[in-house]
């Protein structure tokens, strides 16, 4: 499985996460799984993709692999 992307809404954006139940993606950004979706936001410019903060934890299902 490829790494998780962290992103974040573009400016003033409220984007529904189908990863969590459409609840609304966290302001100061969220880990998110790199798949098409993603992908596919980050190109038409309604997420960006940043570095991941330091102080970010890995999901406990992701860190296992």
């Amino acid at each position: 499985m490829s790494e998780p992307l962290f992103v974040k809404p573009a400016a003033g954006a409220i984007l529904p996460n189908p990863d969590r139940m459409f609840a609304p993606l966290a302001a100061d950004g969220e880990l998110v799984p790199d798949t098409a979706f993603w992908r596919r936001r980050i190109i038409a410019g309604d997420v960006t993709r940043e570095a991941v903060p330091a102080e970010t934890p890995v999901p406990e299902a992701q860190a296992a692999e």
